[in-house]
């Protein structure tokens, strides 16, 4: 952007004029991203087709007539083509390429993206930040309220050995390693010099580098592993804590997105289904998804433990033994209502409203009334009652231990003697350092009578599945993802604050005007703002079908940064993506989660980590496309201009014109009739090629598919006009052209599902394993099927409920050892 910066241009003007090629800072932040978390197999591919494009023949072979140098000469490689050309080339891969060719596209648009809106400048801005009006960082977080936030969490500090980093500094001497160890009363033995004392051998197989001993191991820290691990501590046992992420505390959280996303998710927000159509969003770092969700708090539904009890037998849904567990864990949560909708919540409220349709506030879990979107990077402001703040401060206090940066290579089993009798859990072997990277690290051995598996649907199957436990096949399958799909709508003026009025009375208090926007106030900047205020607050059952199969969809809004919306706009065009870019801030989006009936499965690649396998069905597929076409019908009732799906196709653009204006249209007998083009907006010299119109290729050809309606003050004829009424069914009917559209999970359940028949199941109603005895899972894996609704209440309170009951029996066991030993 300096030579823009030279002209004098405006912010928005730069980003016209800004060409990424020049930008080093953007590209060695892209590299370094791939290079620390793009699995080999993705590095490899990309790396191929990043080749090919080096040399004539390969742009021949990817891109086609489109890398011919006129009519009848030679092919180009990539790079000498015009940039005319390499759009061709790039919208050909997007309309009509392979799997692959949209995959490298995507994950390359994905990554350039996010880094272009975290790169800052020497002094600390962004130019790119500023022009979309975003703060660089959420203005509430100031040093004192930061302050008080890490105070609620320094007791954790002392309770915590991180064995990556003494892997890294040292990967076989252990000296450091054991002195923090015994520091946290831990007692680490080098099995080389003396082993304990009936180890069994089965733990000393591996070859630790240290022994340590515990009552129980607690695999993961999210949702599940916190809950466990306080009640059992409570309970006396002796608890260690093993979590593979990093413990990131509040002062170290940066708000900016390739940071946030590096240390706080799995594979740095970049996990893929093993085709590359669904991306997986899944926290890695001490306390899980928990510190990076967005506080949606919903109770188990009624037809959802109603189909668990009728279906699967676990009549324990149904009793008030889980009532009671479902109270408790939202009374430790401060579940609650009453909150400051932000204007993308405000949007969905409205047009429901307009539309007659149901719409209700989400419960949360935050104790902040005016959050923001950073929230997905972290809570800066102590609000968030994560696994962290509600359930592992508790388990540190009760005497529980952490580790952090070690991951559970094995669960590790011994035979018990007589033929028929199952396994029996000895301990856990750990491994120093990031999972995958076999002969290396520090390993570690615990010796454990009971293991609580709780590393998540990702995790818990992959740990499994690594320690050959089968479960008798159904280890890693019946995963459901609740598959989601985005609407985009750009609304031309901000929801009314009394939009969601009557959902939470006093929460509609406009927030003052902030100057940390390159010294702007709000108003200057956009009708939505989408980083402002408590996302996710308000959402609509209008499709999920609640009183009849229960399996449908339902429509939410999110909490999101502008790198992770523009990794997944549609890109038709230079021009046609800047100019949505640039529209960012007008921006409402629309999330339409499905309820899958279909089943996905887990299974391990090449370094013993999961893979995500997994395909819409066709019924999946109906309710995603029924829900999708609900989301644009509230966006227009909200008051949008333009309703666009994710779909990279002008077919899936619908446009609310006003005539006149500068637009190039005009309005004849209701109809929206094209003009020949748009007054200019930009200046000619900032155009990618030629003029920037205000409509752009894919706008014009939205509108030569008669996809265009007269704007209306009233949002409910927006929706009603026959030409989007036309749209809309088109939409439906097509279904979701997933090799197009981004798609995405944060929602993974199911892969070790809890039943009453082990020939269909992986636990217990107790959560026990089947097939290892003292082997317990308790995090969202064990469900039966997806629930339909953010499922975190759902995983603390089927924690809360086993561990209780496991507590309840160790302490039984040890009243009735004492009784015995005493006679």
């Amino acid at each position: 952007m300096d030579q823009a910066r030279k002209l004098g241009l405006s912010e928005v003007e730069e980003l016209y004029a800004y060409d990424g090629g020049q930008d080093s800072g953007v590209v060695d932040k892209v590299l370094a991203l791939l290079d620390r978390h793009a699995p080999r197999a993705d590095r490899r591919q990309l790396g191929i087709f990043l080749e090919l494009l080096r040399w004539r023949l390969g742009t021949l072979l990817l891109c086609g007539r489109d890398c011919m140098h006129g009519r009848l000469g030679a092919p180009q490689a990539f790079v000498a083509l015009s940039p005319a050309q390499r759009e061709a080339a790039v919208l050909a891969w997007v309309r009509a390429g392979s799997l692959s060719q949209i995959k490298a596209w995507t994950g390359v648009k994905k990554l350039v993206a996010l880094c272009l809106m975290s790169k800052l400048e020497a002094d600390g801005s962004s130019r790119a930040m500023r022009a979309l009006g975003f703060p660089i960082r959420d203005p509430r977080s100031d040093p004192a309220r930061t302050e008080r936030a890490g105070r609620a969490e320094a007791g954790l500090e002392a309770a915590i050995c991180d064995v990556a980093s003494f892997s890294a500094a040292s990967p076989t001497d252990v000296t450091a390693l054991a002195a923090r160890l015994q520091s946290l009363g831990l007692q680490p033995v080098d099995p080389a010099r003396c082993a304990p004392p009936g180890t069994p051998a089965a733990l000393l197989a591996g070859a630790p580098h240290l022994v340590l001993s515990a009552d129980v191991v607690v695999v993961g820290s999210g949702a599940g592993g916190g809950v466990a691990a306080a009640q059992l501590a409570a309970a006396g046992l002796r608890v260690l804590v093993v979590e593979k992420g990093a413990w990131v505390p509040v002062d170290a959280m940066t708000q900016q997105e390739d940071e946030g996303y590096s240390a706080l998710y799995e594979a740095g927000g970049f996990m893929q289904d093993s085709r590359g159509v669904m991306g997986v969003l899944a926290g890695a770092t001490l306390g899980g998804g928990t510190r990076v969700n967005w506080c949606a708090s919903f109770r188990t539904p009624e037809h959802v433990r109603r189909e668990w009890a009728a279906a699967h037998g676990l009549l324990c849904f149904t009793d008030a033994t889980y009532e009671s567990a479902m109270d408790a864990v939202c009374e430790r949560l401060g579940v609650r209502t009453g909150y400051r909708h932000s204007a993308m919540c405000r949007s969905l409220a409205q047009g429901c409203r307009e539309l007659g349709e149901p719409v209700s506030e989400v419960k949360r879990n935050c104790q902040v009334d005016d959050c923001s979107s950073y929230c997905t990077l972290g809570c800066k402001l102590g609000g968030k009652q994560d696994s962290v703040r509600a359930w592992l401060t508790e388990a540190v206090d009760a005497g529980a231990r952490i580790l952090t940066g070690a991951w559970a290579e094995r669960i590790v089993t011994e035979t018990q003697g007589s033929a028929g009798r199952p396994a029996r859990v000895v301990g856990v072997s750990l491994r120093g350092g990031s999972p995958g990277t076999s002969g290396h690290g520090l390993r570690i051995a615990v010796a454990a009578r009971l293991v609580v598996a709780a590393g998540g649907s990702l995790h818990t199957p992959a740990l499994l599945l690594r320690s050959g436990i089968q479960g008798r096949g159904n280890v890693g399958r019946h995963l459901h993802l609740h598959p989601v799909c985005m609407t985009l709508g750009f609304l031309r003026s901000p929801p009314r604050l009394d939009a969601a009025v009557g959902l939470a009375g006093a929460a509609t208090t406009p927030l003052p005007d902030l100057e940390d926007r390159g010294g702007r106030p709000a108003s200057n900047h956009g009708s939505v703002q989408l980083w402002d205020g408590t996302g996710m607050s308000t959402f609509s059952a209008a499709r999920g079908d609640w009183e009849g199969s229960g399996y449908g969809s339902l429509l939410y809004t999110p909490q999101v940064l502008p790198g992770s919306v523009l990794s997944s706009m549609p890109w038709l065009g230079q021009a046609d993506f800047k100019k949505y870019m640039a529209r960012l801030p007008d921006a409402s989006l629309f999330l339409t989660i499905v309820r899958d009936r279909e089943e996905g499965s887990i299974t391990l690649d090449g370094d013993g980590q999961p893979v995500v396998n997994y395909s819409l069905s066709a019924e999946d597929e109906g309710a995603m496309a029924s829900g999708s076409a609900f989301a644009a019908r509230v966006a227009a009732a909200a008051g949008a201009d333009t309703v666009m799906t994710l779909d990279a196709d002008p077919r899936c653009r619908f446009l609310f014109v006003d005539e006149g204006a500068g637009s190039g249209v005009s309005v004849m007998n209701g109809e929206v009739v094209a003009g020949t083009g748009g007054t200019p907006s930009l200046p000619a010299r900032l155009a990618p090629e030629g003029p920037a119109s205000l409509l752009t290729p894919a706008d014009e050809a939205a509108l030569a598919l008669g996809n265009a309606a007269p704007a209306s003050d009233s949002g409910a004829a927006q929706a009603r006009h026959p030409a989007f009424r036309r749209w809309l069914a088109e939409r439906e009917a097509g279904g979701i052209a997933t090799r197009r559209t981004p798609l995405f999970s944060a929602h993974q359940m199911g892969s070790a599902r809890m039943g009453t028949d082990p020939a269909v199941s992986v636990v217990d109603a107790e959560g026990q394993s089947w097939d290892v005895a003292g082997l317990y899972v308790m995090d969202a894996s064990t469900f039966p099927t997806a629930t339909g609704v953010n499922p975190m209440v759902t995983v603390e309170s089927i924690a809360y409920m086993l561990s209780s009951l496991l507590a309840r029996k160790e302490a039984h066991q040890t009243r009735t050892d004492k009784y015995i030993n005493s006679g």
